[in-house]
């Protein structure tokens, strides 16, 4: 993998894979722009500021543009990109010591590189550069124990029968995978009563270790299941909920099995299918990438034109320098748009 020299390739592009192999880094166009603008501003040589700098300075700029009020839609803040940029090496190697350490997974690098890429967000959320420790050192720590502990959960669920699966569900849960199946509303409260009834006559039959071990429950369990439903049905659903006989529930507690899965576990983002772009005749395989990237762009803003008499706003201190005040170098005037110092200045 060809490493990043520069501070504009390290804050404005992303890794593109094939296969398992970082072949070359598209840049982000508006991120380059932003980039270029902070370099040009700061107006020092590139080796006199270091990327922890950099790192430091769009890590205060995103916690200050961090919404009072997040949802789904809020567009990710342009440092936040900034930063996603940054750790992608970060990403990639955290992602190859995991298919490493765990060959005889279903997973490959590129899987692992998508689960890392998508967690960049809590390293931030988590990160506190008063403890002194480097953004990529800490962000490669919080990343690998991020992907054990995806790791870890998936493998218990997998090893679980689908019935110890059934078992183990809370009523939340239940309710929760079926509104997200679609399942009609007037069938859930059914859904729900069977699955009731279900862990009544099973839990007591069989102990934790023998469920997890057996295919399905016993053939003579299912009578006892079918009867306890039926003769508690009116009382617990309505007096017009049709009687279910043993095969009938036990086709819905399948469904509400699969249904389980699919919904805890998802398949991870990059497809195992690998799709095929053909060049000089020759086919290769093309992982999906995050690009464009997984962060939604604000839309550009047209700034009036400042007059060479306008005020400018005055800084507020400059970021913690853990490196020290000689690596930065003399003040120089900058027109950065943010109110934060750039990582040029100095304390006035």
């Amino acid at each position: 993998m060809r490493s990043r020299d520069t501070h504009l390739e390290q804050f404005s592009t992303f890794a593109f894979l094939e296969g398992d192999r970082v072949r070359h880094w598209i840049p982000d166009p508006r991120l380059r722009r932003n980039m270029q603008k902070c370099l040009t501003d700061a107006n020092a040589p590139g080796d006199q500021v270091s990327d922890t700098i950099w790192a430091l300075y769009w890590y205060k700029i995103w916690q200050e543009q961090q919404p009072q009020a997040p949802s789904k839609t809020t567009p990710k803040p342009t440092a936040e990109q900034h930063l996603a940029a940054y750790l992608q090496e970060i990403c990639y190697w955290t992602a190859q010591k995991t298919a490493q350490r765990f060959p005889q997974l279903e997973f490959t690098l590129a899987d692992y590189f998508q689960l890392s890429s998508a967690e960049t967000a809590r390293v931030l959320k988590s990160f506190n550069p008063q403890f002194g420790s480097s953004l990529k050192g800490y962000g490669s720590i919080v990343l690998t124990n991020l992907l054990k502990d995806y790791l870890r959960q998936r493998r218990a669920i997998d090893v679980c029968s689908d019935w110890s699966l059934l078992r183990k569900l809370s009523q939340k849960r239940v309710m929760e995978v079926l509104v997200h199946a679609g399942v009609n509303p007037g069938e859930v409260d059914e859904y729900q009563f069977a699955w009731v009834c279900f862990k009544t006559i099973m839990v007591p039959a069989s102990p934790e270790a023998d469920l997890d071990k057996k295919q399905k429950p016993e053939a003579n369990l299912w009578p006892a299941i079918s009867h306890l439903y039926n003769s508690k049905r009116a009382q617990q659903i309505s007096p017009s909920s049709p009687k279910l006989t043993a095969e009938q529930l036990e086709t819905r507690l399948s469904k509400l099995t699969r249904w389980s899965r699919e919904y805890l576990y998802p398949r991870s983002t990059p497809s195992t299918k690998p799709n095929r772009a053909r060049s000089k005749g020759r086919s290769r395989t093309v992982w999906p990438i995050p690009w464009p990237p997984p962060y939604s762009m604000p839309p550009s803003k047209k700034k009036p034109s400042r007059s060479a008499s306008s005020t400018i706003a005055t800084p507020e201190p400059p970021l913690p320098r853990p490196l020290g005040n000689s690596m930065a170098p003399p003040r120089k005037s900058c027109a950065c748009s943010t109110k934060i110092a750039c990582p040029s200045r100095t304390s006035p």
